[in-house]
This record gives structure tokens, C-alpha cells and sequence, in this order.
């Protein structure tokens, strides 16, 4: 079980810097959602913003990992307060799903800044993504927003019906969740995510073992 803390402690903590550092280089690309081509190709045409948004989709691919074996850690604890496998599953299920469209959003958002960079880096930027800069990006936004936002709600109430959290964090767990799936359209809101995950760590990793663990 020691073990075990420690493991969520560290994927916990990887989750917390990771997404909210790439989110916060990503912010001015996500944030562009329903411009037009022209504000896309004005966005990627300086060399340190392209930068910024390469590594911000490396730093989110890796939140990506951490918060699938977050979750699944959480799954993995014996449930004192609830004795059946159901919402075991649903957060393993949700954080899995959600795991999965921050990658694919990742891969979305660094597929236009690395192709341009690559295409300067050998002198072919006339053939890299002349139009079209605008679709990519969109579609990395929906992904995070409603590919990844919605089941990570989800595996938050899940994880709070498992009764391993203290009466104040299981009852803010639920307004909390709401608020990050109505809200996560906007970059700002999305950090309600990281700060969920801040919390449980942080109470996950100083719950005392139950009688008879290690």
C-alpha cells in the first residue's frame, strides 16, 4: 500500500506540472477556437510560438499518461465505504477515455507548429501547411474539451463515490466535476482539473493504511 502512495503521489504530481504548465503554452493556441485560417497562420508564422506549442503538446501528451495511471491507481484501492466493483470501473473506464483524447488533442495541436518548424528546419515552408492551419488545431480543441474535459467529470464523481476521500473534498468533488464539464470550453476553467488531482494526491498520499496493510 506504501508502495502504492507513492506511485500516486509521483503520477499525481507528473498530472499537476505537466498539464498545467502545457496548458499554459497551448493557451494562446486552444484559445484561438472558432477563429479564422488567417488568425492560425499569423499564430504559427513566429518561430518561439510554434516552439511554446511543440513542447506543449509534449507536456500534455505526458499529463495524458499519468492521468490514465492516476486513475487507475485511484481504482485500485480498496473501497471501504463501497464494497462493489462499479465505480471501481468507472474510474479506470473514464480516466482512460480521458487519458486518451488529451493524447489525441496533443497530437492535433503539435501536428501544424511541427510541420511548419520541419518544413523551415529543410527549406520546404512554402509546401508546409500553406492552408488549411486552421483544422488541425480546432479539432485538438473539441478533442480536450469534450473528448477529454467530460470523462474526466466523470471519473471525478466516480472516485469520490468510492469513500476514500474526507467528507469535504467527496462533497466538493461533485460541484466540482459539474463545473469542469459545463465549463471547459474556456483554457482558465480547465485548471479546475489539476486542482481536483492536487487534492486527492495530497489526501490519497497522507490517509492512513487500513488495519492489516503496509
Amino acid at each position: 500500500m506504501a508502495e502504492s502512495k507513492r506511485f500516486l503521489s509521483v503520477t499525481g504530481a507528473v498530472f499537476v506540472v505537466a498539464f498545467g504548465i502545457g496548458l499554459g503554452l497551448l493557451g494562446p493556441e486552444v484559445g484561438a477556437f472558432g477563429d479564422s485560417d488567417r488568425a492560425y497562420v499569423e499564430h504559427f508564422s513566429g518561430g518561439s510560438q510554434r516552439g511554446a506549442d511543440i513542447a506543449g503538446s509534449i507536456l500534455l501528451l505526458a499529463a495524458a499518461a499519468a492521468f490514465m495511471y492516476f486513475t487507475h491507481l485511484i481504482a485500485s484501492i480498496p473501497a471501504e465505504a463501497l464494497r462493489q466493483s462499479a465505480p471501481s470501473n468507472l474510474v479506470r473506464t473514464a480516466g482512460m477515455l480521458a487519458g486518451i483524447f488529451m493524447a489525441v488533442a496533443a497530437l492535433a495541436l503539435v501536428t501544424v507548429p511541427l510541420s511548419i518548424s520541419m518544413g523551415e528546419f529543410f527549406d520546404e515552408e512554402g509546401k508546409a501547411f500553406g492552408e488549411g492551419q486552421a483544422v488541425l488545431p480546432q479539432f485538438g480543441y473539441a478533442a480536450l474539451v469534450l473528448g477529454a474535459m467530460i470523462p474526466a467529470a466523470v471519473a471525478i464523481v466516480a472516485a469520490a463515490r468510492l469513500g476514500l476521500f474526507p467528507p469535504w473534498l467527496t462533497r466538493a468533488s461533485l460541484p466540482l466535476a459539474v463545473l469542469l464539464a459545463v465549463t471547459s470550453g474556456s483554457v482558465v476553467a480547465m485548471a479546475l482539473l489539476p486542482i481536483w488531482v492536487a487534492m486527492a494526491t495530497v489526501v490519497l498520499a497522507r490517509a492512513e493504511d487500513p488495519p492489516g496493510r503496509s
